[in-house]
């Protein structure tokens, strides 16, 4: 019985042995000649031309280059275990069947990446996939469509790419279509804030970390669905100058962002953006952004939670689309109480200087939206560096700001109505940009001692206000006046059922010039006020 089981161990071992010898392959004969040779290794020590051929390679073997490379064919993988290289291994071969491996460098592959259907076959290689931005690489889609949602999962989880920015001004991945959906993937970008020509010690920029582009003039549609955008990025994740329609669904964005997070420009038309969410995303110059298209009809974004937010939630610089919509709805940005970033709100910028030519948009909306911190002293649509947008109704509604005014551009008509404003007053206070103010169920207070000059800014640019409503509005500040008209020759003032506190000379304050049609009804105000209600300057 002894002799007998050693015997049967030894031919095991035996076996065991045999199935996992080393094979050294020269030639495309030393893999045909072992196709059955389940669990062996190849070790490829040279080129070998596949002439075009298909090779399968046996079930649980082992691919190992030594210095060696395939090239001309298609692989075809069987539960095969690939160790992982940086070297260009399949050049012009394709890659199919099933791999073992913990990640693979796109080095391994062509530059161009057209022999390789990426994103329906990177399951076969790998959950990561690590893209050195020091090659360009391209995805040409087949048909109409490149769909990321045909990825298996792997191990529970979403396939990852990698993009390792080691070489600047390089586009990390390119893909190539009409209709391109980007879905349920994982895109980790590990740029270093310390490379940032801006922020940065070395001053270095790197491309897109995806550029989303069509042999034709346009891609008629980009949807980004269910993916996570991490890690960091001295340009945009993903970008497009030629995208039409672009939505942007159940995301994640999180990392150092110098610049923007999806952003499309000069052919855009439609841009939606809901069930997002964004986190701890420093220095974002516009986590969405539109530039320079002047058939842009609608901007929205609802839906979306963002924490711990340093920058622009959205970027739109605008340029003759007097048609354009605006609309930003349940937004909810908070922050850690340790947190120091600042919260700069919307970005809306007149890129072509139509301010009393025309309108940039036709209407902007903020709805049932809470920013727990912001911009101190300055209005929640802020023009940034460029110059203010001329809109033609702007209007915030159910929405609470601490730190932050409302504004947003130059306009016919500014409504604000069941809103909160706290501490939002800068030493210049609110500069209203409207021909017409209507302000009605609203709270505006300042909790801290510091004096503001003036709450309200009245005709301090070239617009003549026409007409102001106040209805059931709360405010108490700490200020010399509610109105400071600073020009003008006069306008309608309502007032009703209001409560003012804390403005120690008058509600009022106008030049001599400037008459005023007053309805002052069951207003209630505080009796720290010194003076009259009104007060003329000559």
């Amino acid at each position: 019985m002894n002799h007998r089981f050693l015997l049967i161990i030894g031919l095991l071992l035996m076996s065991v042995v045999a199935g996992a010898r080393s094979i050294s392959v020269k030639s495309l004969d030393d893999i045909r000649s072992n196709e059955k040779a389940e669990g062996c290794k190849f070790v490829i020590k040279r080129a070998v031309d596949l002439r075009g051929s298909v090779i399968v390679l046996p079930r649980n073997s082992k691919l190992k280059f030594k210095k060696g490379f395939f090239v001309n064919g298609t692989v075809i993988g069987n539960q095969t275990i690939l160790t992982t290289t940086k070297n260009n291994v399949f050049r012009n071969c394709s890659i199919k069947g099933s791999w073992v491996t913990g990640y693979s460098y796109s080095t391994m592959f062509d530059n161009d990446l057209k022999t390789i259907d990426l994103l329906r076959n990177m399951s076969c290689l790998s959950p990561h996939l690590k893209l050195s931005c020091g090659r360009r690489y391209q995805i040409e889609a087949k048909g109409e469509e490149i769909d990321a949602e045909s990825i298996s999962s792997i191990d529970r989880g979403k396939p990852t790419l990698e993009f390792h920015t080691s070489n600047p001004n390089v586009t990390g991945l390119t893909i190539l279509g009409d209709h391109v959906v980007i879905k349920n993937i994982i895109i980790k970008d590990d740029y270093d804030i310390r490379n940032d020509g801006k922020y940065g010690e070395n001053k270095v920029t790197i491309g897109n970390t995806i550029g989303v582009e069509s042999r034709k003039k346009t891609v008629s549609s980009l949807i980004i669905e269910d993916c996570v955008f991490t890690g960091g990025t001295s340009s945009s994740y993903v970008a497009s100058s030629q995208v039409k329609n672009c939505q942007v669904k159940g995301c994640s964005f999180s990392g150092y962002m110098a610049d923007h997070g999806v952003y499309c420009s000069t052919k855009v038309e439609t841009f939606d953006i809901g069930e997002c969410e964004v986190f701890d995303v420093t220095h974002a110059t516009g986590v969405f952004k539109v530039r320079s298209s002047k058939k842009l009809k609608s901007f929205s974004l609802r839906n979306v939670n963002a924490h711990n937010l340093n920058g622009y939630i959205i970027v739109a610089s605008l340029e003759n689309t007097p048609e354009l919509v605006l609309s930003f709805e349940n937004l909810s940005v908070t922050k850690d109480s340790d947190n120091q970033s600042v919260f700069y709100g919307f970005c809306v910028t007149d890129e072509a200087e139509v301010e009393g030519k025309g309108f940039n948009a036709k209407e902007l909306v903020i709805k049932d939206c809470g920013f727990d911190y912001g911009y101190s002293g300055a209005s929640l649509v802020y023009p940034g560096s460029g110059k203010m947008a001329s809109i033609k109704s702007i209007e915030y509604v159910n929405t609470t700001a601490k730190g932050s005014n409302f504004g947003g551009g130059n306009c016919e008509r500014l409504i604000v109505n069941h809103c909160v404003f706290e501490d939002c007053c800068g030493k210049k206070g609110i500069a209203l940009r409207a021909k017409s103010f209507s302000i009605a169920n609203t709270t505006i207070v300042n909790h801290g001692d510091s004096p503001c000059e003036h709450l309200f800014l009245i005709n301090q640019n070239s617009q003549e206000m026409e007409a102001i409503s106040m209805r059931n509005v709360k405010i108490n500040i700490n200020a010399r006046s509610l109105f400071n008209i600073v020009k003008g020759k006069g306008f309608a003032l309502s007032l009703k059922d209001n409560t003012f506190t804390g403005f120690s000379r008058n509600l009022v304050s106008k030049p001599s010039s400037c008459s005023l049609d007053i309805e002052n009804v069951n207003n209630r105000i505080d009796s720290s006020i010194k003076h009259n209600l009104i007060s003329t300057r000559n």
